[in-house]
């Protein structure tokens, strides 16, 4: 709610008030008083916290500004880029320690660009929360010899919670491949993947991933195409199996969460034993889909003789 929506609120608010004033027995003038007064607080409160969210947009807008900036005078270099096109159709939504985080990570994502052979245009995008460099390489063994720190790089990103992942595929051009390189900042601390397991004498266990874990849901069919790579798999009863192999090996795999990373050189499939849902982390609502119960951000909840057990699994640092 903006602020001259809020006033507009506040005064329908007053003159509700004060006619009810006029329209009570006396008895009733002190209690009306201390409404009236809790309301000239309530006023003083939203108006300084309009104060501070516009001050805070302000930053936000200024950091955003920040960013273009590095990326535009990055992409600038000839010698590198022959020509690039910067997309932006929305601002990023990230909390301030999000956006200090990114200007501190955005040189090693661009490092990350460096090591390829771009041929053309290249292409910036941010869609949603991401940063997208798109165009068209020239395969480079050099690649190969950067691998160490390219891992590197893509874990340092992920212990501030962004997501380095990748999409190559053929082109049309003799020699050229087309490649996304993609820069996740969606995570939120507020929202969850969360995937609950079956009851186990009395218990049912909640668990709960990072919300961004929904961008990378995959099935059978997709991972087919994708060569031996990591499979963890987690069951029911909280075991972790990892292994290396393809989706083939994956038992009930239709019944399953089947998320999957596109890290460069060291692609990941994570296996949850069941189908989940976004919720909101507190209290554990599913968002979209009011089929879903209310636990409460509580570790252990009793209802109906059955106990849930929530337990936030911090996705980022497994790998």
């Amino acid at each position: 709610m903006d602020k001259i929506q809020t006033d507009l609120e506040y005064q329908k608010c007053l003159k509700a008030l004060e006619e009810l004033q006029f329209s009570k027995e006396n008895e009733k003038d002190i209690l009306l008083s201390v409404l009236y007064q809790n309301l000239l607080s309530y006023k003083f409160q939203v108006e300084n916290y309009l104060k501070q969210r516009d001050s805070l947009d302000s930053v936000k807008e200024t950091l955003q500004e920040k960013i273009d900036f590095i990326l535009s005078n990055f992409f600038s270099n000839k010698k590198m880029f022959k020509e690039f096109e910067f997309i932006k159709t929305t601002n990023m939504e990230l909390s301030l320690e999000q956006w200090n985080n990114l200007l501190d990570l955005l040189p090693e994502f661009l490092t990350v660009a460096t090591f390829f052979k771009f041929h053309g245009k290249v292409k910036i995008l941010f869609v949603k929360n991401y940063i997208v460099i798109d165009g068209l390489i020239r395969f480079d063994p050099y690649i190969e010899s950067q691998k160490t720190i390219i891992n590197e790089i893509t874990k340092k990103l992920l212990k501030s919670n962004f997501l380095l992942t990748f999409n190559s595929s053929e082109s049309e051009r003799t020699g050229l491949s087309h490649l996304r390189l993609k820069l996740d900042c969606s995570f939120d601390p507020e929202i969850v993947y969360r995937v609950d397991m079956k009851e186990n004498l009395g218990v049912v266990n909640l668990l709960g991933f990072p919300n961004c874990v929904a961008n990378y849901l995959s099935n059978p069919i997709e991972l087919s195409q994708v060569n031996q790579h990591l499979i963890i798999e987690i069951s029911e009863e909280f075991a972790v199996k990892s292994s290396i192999g393809s989706v083939d090996i994956i038992d009930r795999v239709s019944e399953k969460s089947l998320i999957h990373f596109d890290f460069l050189f060291k692609p990941v499939t994570l296996v949850l034993p069941n189908k989940g849902v976004i919720a909101k982390k507190s209290p554990l609502i599913a968002i979209g889909n009011e089929d879903f119960r209310n636990y409460g951000m509580i570790e252990s909840e009793r209802k109906q003789d059955v106990f849930f057990r929530f337990h936030c699994i911090d996705l980022f640092r497994l790998f």
